[in-house]
């Protein structure tokens, strides 16, 4: 009756200075009842002495073992264990500490950058680079916060958010991708309008994504951030054909390929035949382990799922942002062609239930 009425990290306070105490009390017991063993054993040796010492020991051996016992029973006396029992209780001898409420983690990536450049030409040579990719930063922060929730159950408010920064790739020099930003009114110093703005651009983000689950007064609500910034793709000539040529494979003796195949292929079928009577007995096995684990654990697995239910957040909110990425195709003779779907737009007016979603769509 206590568990459904209190919280329970009230109840677990309690249980903890009553754990507190009887280890205190135990502690203090074997303290004391060491101390106590050492002495008569002290006592024990001295008196062990001569002829006299012994047919003394004899007599006294009865009133000895009832001495010990009454002595094991008389460790504390009342008084002592309410005056530990009043120590515990006070505060200025015990440091109190409180389990933390609120856990913040944060994960942080610096700049990436990948680099594919080709060999064969000199290292003056701009087309030695075939590609270059850079990302200039990624973050990850999770905040957990613990409190009730509107019914008064233990419950937590969290959010987590990952970050991608500006993305950049180039070739032979030239910019291939990178964030998009409006250079209208630049004129003839757009070039350099456009080196001065990806300079400033390094610490945007190309694209979010936020998950927060909420305790508000009257339900708990799960909102949903996702943005996705607009990326400028410029398709240069002799990209799309070098850079296949980059990562193929040289060429090899058509003979040796030939005999080398005919020589594998044997082995090849063998090795499938194989491989396939494995996979599926490993899948039997599988589901037959899955089975046994269903029959074994299904009231612990009913209880999880009633109990994750009973914790999903009640309403959610939803807002996504997607631009789409903008290309530029160079036309011959005529400049370049600028290509692009635009933005996306899709909100909730307002919080939302599962069963009655009201969604607005807008495309720019």
């Amino acid at each position: 009756v206590m568990q459904d009425v209190v919280s329970s990290r009230i109840i677990a306070r309690e249980r903890w200075k009553v754990h507190r105490k009887v280890e205190a009390l135990t502690t203090e017991v074997a303290r004391r009842k060491s101390a106590a063993e050492a002495e008569q054993a002290a006592s024990r040796a001295a008196n062990r002495g001569g002829l006299l010492s012994r047919f003394r020991g004899l007599r006294d051996s009865g009133t000895a073992e009832t001495e010990s016992s009454t002595a094991q029973r008389s460790l504390i006396s009342p008084d002592e264990l309410d005056q530990l029992m009043r120590d515990l209780e006070d505060e200025t001898k015990v440091e109190s500490v409180d389990l933390p409420t609120r856990l913040c983690f944060e994960f942080l990536l610096g700049q990436m950058a990948l680099n594919l450049a080709d060999d064969r030409r000199g290292k003056s040579d701009p087309q030695r680079q075939v590609l270059h990719m850079q990302l200039n930063d990624a973050t990850w922060n999770v905040d957990v916060h613990l409190k009730a929730d509107h019914r008064g159950q233990d419950s937590a408010e969290w959010s987590t958010e990952i970050c991608l920064g500006a993305f950049h790739a180039h070739h032979a020099g030239k910019a291939l991708m990178r964030p998009h930003h409006d250079l209208e009114g630049h004129g003839q110093n757009r070039e350099a309008a456009q080196v001065a703005v990806d300079g400033s651009l390094d610490g945007a983000q190309a694209a979010r994504l936020k998950v927060q689950s909420l305790c508000q007064k009257e339900h708990n609500l799960l909102k949903l951030c996702f943005e996705f910034k607009p990326l400028e793709v410029h398709m240069l000539p002799g990209v799309a054909a070098l850079l296949p040529e980059f990562f193929r494979t040289p060429e090899l003796d058509i003979t040796l390929m030939a005999q080398a195949e005919e020589g594998a292929s044997v082995v090849d079928r063998t090795d499938r035949a194989a491989l396939g009577r494995n996979r599926d007995l490993h899948m039997e096995d599988g589901v037959e382990i899955a089975k046994q684990w269903l029959e074994a654990h299904h009231v612990t697995g009913k209880g999880v799922a009633e109990t994750v239910y009973e914790r999903m957040p009640d309403k959610f909110e939803l807002e996504v942002s997607v631009a789409s990425p903008i290309l530029f195709v160079p036309v011959e003779g005529l400049g370049t062609s600028v290509i692009s779907l635009g933005e996306l737009h899709i909100v909730t007016p307002k919080a939302c239930e599962y069963h009655s979603v009201d969604l607005e769509m807008v495309l720019n």
